[in-house]
């Protein structure tokens, strides 16, 4: 495979959104109504039409994307997927008044069946309803009759997520544990100078680890996401760097905190230019770059727009916030030109309709 990366100019293979406020209000106003009349009942449908809406007007090439499901198939999902949260959520409840029990043995064994649910149980669990609805998706999306497809088995996506999430929570806990000890310690009044230099260069020697933890287990499921999808005929490849999704989380994250939570439009602006810039499409096997034209500063004039049709209306405004947003970004994603979508055949399995949850 050739190693040039042809990247993008001004040309036909950008994204449009046709739709508008109005009309996206009525339909989302009906299903709000019928959600709550129904008391979450009506929750799979409501998603399903917003979903429709959004695809249905939203062009590449002139060409709509089309869904091809219906409420039914999203509803049972949907509700198998709640319950199954009620279950391991009671289990760790009950555990967890097990682990503070007087009887040793039921002690230690509550704790280890809480550590089990915790770290290996839920997290296979969430993991194979995130690979389902990835699934399910890709095959009931398409664009001209093309959906994209999925090119790995469950277990191949669960393993590697698992055991990050596992590392991930470790250190948490780890971390949580320094805090409490340190808040133990000052309020019995032991805390000297070199207590406080060590324990703060544990904590924060920690909490850089969490952030390690984290980094990497979002760049692998980012990662395997993409290797591992196809758009017909067309290869879709991840080529982000690690070091450089860690600085935008680290130096997001940070700014965030730092600016009460301001900070956050310059991160989730960081992470899609990142991720945008780190997919590539291959066609006959050259690599054609995504480009990602939206500018920072009308990122924050659209985010300021956003928060004001959201919360200042009390949630009336929020059609209004999503259709301008997705008006916006849409148009500022472009392909390369160079990418010839009328070679596009979809592949065998592209019409088989997946199952959505368990």
């Amino acid at each position: 495979m050739g190693k040039e990366i042809l990247y993008n100019r001004v040309n036909e293979n950008r994204f449009s959104f046709m739709g508008n406020a109005k009309d996206f209000f009525k339909k989302d106003i009906w299903n709000a109504i019928l959600k709550i009349v129904t008391l979450g009942f009506y929750s799979p449908q409501t998603k399903l039409g917003r979903l429709t809406y959004v695809l249905e007007k939203t062009q590449f090439q002139n060409e709509s994307f089309q869904i091809n499901t219906n409420s039914s198939v999203l509803f049972k999902g949907f509700w198998k997927t709640y319950l199954l949260f009620l279950v391991v959520l009671g289990a760790l409840v009950g555990l967890g008044f097990l682990a503070f029990t007087p009887n040793f043995v039921v002690k230690i064994l509550a704790v280890i069946a809480f550590l089990a649910v915790l770290f290996i149980v839920a997290p296979i669990l969430h993991y194979s309803v995130q690979y389902n609805q990835w699934q399910f998706w890709t095959k009931n999306i398409s664009w001209k009759g093309i959906n994209l497809s999925v090119n790995t088995t469950k277990n191949h996506y669960i393993k590697p997520l698992v055991r990050d999430y596992g590392f991930f929570m470790v250190s948490c806990l780890i971390w949580l544990f320094f805090i409490r000890f340190f808040v133990y310690m000052m309020l019995e009044r032991y805390l000297t100078i070199p207590f406080l230099i060590l324990f703060g260069i544990l904590i924060m020697s920690f909490l850089f680890l969490t952030l390690l933890f984290f980094n990497r287990l979002m760049f692998t499921r980012i990662s395997m996401i993409f290797n591992e999808m196809n758009f017909g005929n067309l290869k879709i490849k991840f080529v982000g760097n690690k070091k450089e999704l860690l600085r935008i989380n680290v130096f997001g994250l940070t700014l965030t905190l730092v600016t009460f939570g301001l900070g956050m439009v310059y991160y989730i602006y960081e992470k899609t230019d990142y991720l945008l810039r780190s997919v590539v499409i291959i066609q006959d096997d050259k690599e054609y770059a995504i480009q990602y034209q939206l500018p920072i500063a009308q990122t924050i004039t659209l985010e300021i727009k956003n928060f004001i049709f959201r919360y200042l209306t009390f949630g009336l405004a929020r059609t209004l916030s999503i259709s301008q947003t997705l008006d916006i970004v849409s148009k500022n994603i472009i392909l390369s030109p160079d990418l010839r979508f009328d070679k596009v055949i979809p592949l065998e399995n592209d019409n088989k309709v997946g199952m959505l949850y368990f």
